[in-house]
């Protein structure tokens, strides 16, 4: 079933694709509401936008990090299928967040008994990854390494049951994400399942973008400076529409 994603806030596109047997695919996409210009708190205040969300001052060149500050309805999503399918399946699920951050939602996957998989270029909180010496459940794998280079990307060798990249994708130009997805895909399991967002191009980020009037798979370049500044985002982006995104999906080899 299929929505209207029309959200002009920090998160702007969210998708659930559920992966079906021969590679088929149901696809959600997430009804956010839709926020007046008004609404949105401007550059210089203490917040973001109307959620709240601020600008950590450990923020480096990929924006805010909002699933360290709260759980989206994407999160929740995930959250809630991914427990539906381990109780179902009376296995335990190997998860893989790409793009991890703070590893906020990895942590969450490993909590919930999951074998779970984080990937980024930087390296987790000394915090985060303290926990796995303290609590005996934290049994969560990193690995760092740049998800732009996808040939250097090791899945879990025995596949992956849960895909979830939250903002992460968008850092990759569109071939890129798409080869990285497709190799996602030929290791999911047949009833796995993909969770995925990015930043959209009706959002104030993508109207900034200086190649919004290209088709996506050449809408790739740095924003503005200003509106680099206003959301810690200073490297190469690519913004979607929610057709965008489903066509990426799709040309991963994800079916509706």
């Amino acid at each position: 079933m299929r929505g209207a994603c029309t959200s002009r806030a920090y998160v702007h596109i969210a998708l659930c694709r559920e992966k079906l047997g021969a590679r088929r695919l149901q696809l959600d996409v997430l009804k956010l509401t839709s926020l007046a210009a008004k609404s949105l708190v401007m550059a210089g205040s203490a917040y973001l936008n109307l959620y709240g969300d601020k600008l950590p001052a450990y923020t480096g060149r990929r924006g805010a990090n909002i699933s360290s500050q709260r759980v989206d309805d994407l999160d929740r999503l995930c959250n809630m299928h991914s427990a539906r399918l381990h109780i179902k399946g009376r296995k335990k699920l190997r998860t893989v967040d790409l793009g991890c951050g703070d590893g906020i939602q990895g942590l969450r996957f490993s909590l919930y008994g999951y074998e779970s998989y984080l990937y980024d270029k930087e390296a987790l909180p000394r915090e985060i990854l303290a926990l796995r010496s303290v609590y005996p459940l934290v049994k969560f794998k990193f690995r760092k390494c740049d998800l732009s280079d996808v040939s250097n990307v090791k899945l879990p060798p025995n596949g992956v049951d849960i895909c979830y990249s939250q903002r992460s994708i968008h850092y990759l130009d569109f071939f890129t994400a798409r080869n990285l997805l497709s190799k996602v895909c030929d290791r999911m399991s047949s009833a796995g399942l993909l969770f995925i967002s990015a930043s959209g191009l009706s959002s104030e980020i993508g109207h900034a973008h200086p190649d919004k009037l290209k088709s996506v798979e050449q809408r790739y370049s740095k924003l503005p400076i200003k509106m680099a500044n206003n959301h810690s985002i200073h490297d190469e982006i690519c913004v979607y529409s929610s057709d965008d995104l489903e066509k990426l999906g799709r040309q991963a080899g994800f079916l509706p």
